[in-house]
């Protein structure tokens, strides 16, 4: 039998355990949709590689690890130009708590790879 106290203290708590869910769940999101970017990213800097390269590269990581679940209504966006690769995951984290909505968005840029020829001195 709980105490009155008890019982307006139960709510609380398993509110407090929930928030605590909720932020493991974005974080697992957040990293998520890092390792696809940056894996995009990868994949979109190679010497003879392209931006559809890049996003599907990304996509394919979010299929393969379940990102689908931790990252719902996942978008892969990629450009490249003769300079840098971008690759950006935006999505959002599963919602655990009612009211709340946590997106997410990531972007991984670097240069892309080009062959440099020797100069002679």
């Amino acid at each position: 039998m709980l105490t009155p106290e008890a019982a307006a203290l139960l709510p609380v708590v398993l509110l407090l355990i929930m928030t605590i869910f909720q932020g493991v769940a974005y974080y697992q999101a957040q990293e998520y949709a890092q390792a696809a970017a940056a894996e995009g990213a990868r994949a979109a800097r190679l010497y003879d590689g392209s931006a559809a390269g890049g996003e599907q590269e990304a996509r394919q990581l979010l299929a393969q690890t379940g990102g689908q679940w931790l990252l719902s209504g996942a978008a892969v966006t990629a450009r490249r130009t003769a300079e840098t690769a971008q690759v950006t995951v935006d999505g959002t984290a599963p919602r655990l708590l009612p009211f709340v909505t946590l997106h997410i968005h990531r972007a991984v840029q670097g240069p892309v790879e080009r062959f440099v020829p020797d100069t002679a001195p």
